[in-house]
């Protein structure tokens, strides 16, 4: 049901990448699946998977770019010709097939005008999840509630609602996922609040505001876990918000 893999890109020149590519690689992933399955992918472009109309979408989707031994510049990142770099891509199995599919036709992926190649892509193992596991925060978790005024309102990480927002949408896509509803312990806590840094996301030319480069303990059962690793924490999860990496596994005491 939910899959990780690692998908190898190289550069084709001399380039300053600018940091805001989130919003460009997911239009590039719905790209890739519109070349395999026109009708799916228009339908999961629209509604992603919902239990039933009254329910909010998800797209069960979470990638992330990643990069090794690079100059990060103030104005970008400094990428040479023939870099390898990293898109890693998590969540829904079959998404992520129509994805890996849809690179085989197409090679390219292109991130506001700067090329890159597809190389390789590598199916990732699962860590060996515990009933505690303990996971960074490599980018933007972002959280909202709808206000009085039916507007969205970004949560602050400090508001009790923030994590009492992310517990609720986990278990909305364990619903997805499995077909029933999450009956187990569900308990979230962040290592060091000091470690807290703000982080954004821009989508559509709007900077979308959260928290990373944080650690979270997430006490839960074996599946629970996987949803969190594979689909992330938090919304915006397409545009690359809320990815985590796992670091380690224990048991709870008693």
């Amino acid at each position: 049901m939910l899959q990780r893999v690692n998908i190898k890109l190289k550069t084709q020149k001399n380039m300053l990448l600018s940091y805001d590519y989130n919003y460009q690689i997911g239009c590039e992933l719905y790209k890739k699946i519109n070349i395999i399955d026109e009708i799916f992918g228009g339908i999961y472009h629209k509604e992603g998977f919902r239990k039933d109309e009254t329910q909010r979408n998800f797209k069960l989707l979470n990638p992330l770019l990643q990069f090794d031994k690079v100059i990060m510049d103030k104005d970008g990142i400094i990428l040479n010709k023939d870099d390898i770099i990293t898109l890693t891509i998590g969540g829904n199995k079959q998404v992520i097939n129509l994805i890996l599919n849809g690179f085989y036709q197409d090679s390219k992926l292109n991130i506001n005008g700067d090329v890159f190649e597809f190389v390789k892509a590598e199916i990732t193992k699962m860590p060996a999840f515990k009933q505690i596991g303990l996971y960074k925060v490599e980018s933007a978790l972002i959280e909202a509630i709808q206000n009085e005024d039916k507007k969205t309102e970004y949560l602050d990480i400090m508001n009790p609602r923030y994590m009492q927002a992310v517990k609720q949408n986990l278990k909305r896509k364990y619903q997805l996922i499995y077909g029933k509803e999450y009956s187990g312990d569900l308990k979230i806590g962040i290592e060091d609040f000091l470690k807290i840094k703000p982080k954004s996301v821009t989508i559509k030319g709007y900077k979308v505001h959260g928290y990373g480069k944080f650690n979270v303990l997430i006490q839960a059962e074996k599946d629970m876990q996987k949803v969190a690793y594979c689909c992330g924490l938090g919304s915006h999860n397409m545009y690359g918000a809320g990815f985590l990496k796992y670091i380690t596994g224990g048991e709870a005491n008693g």
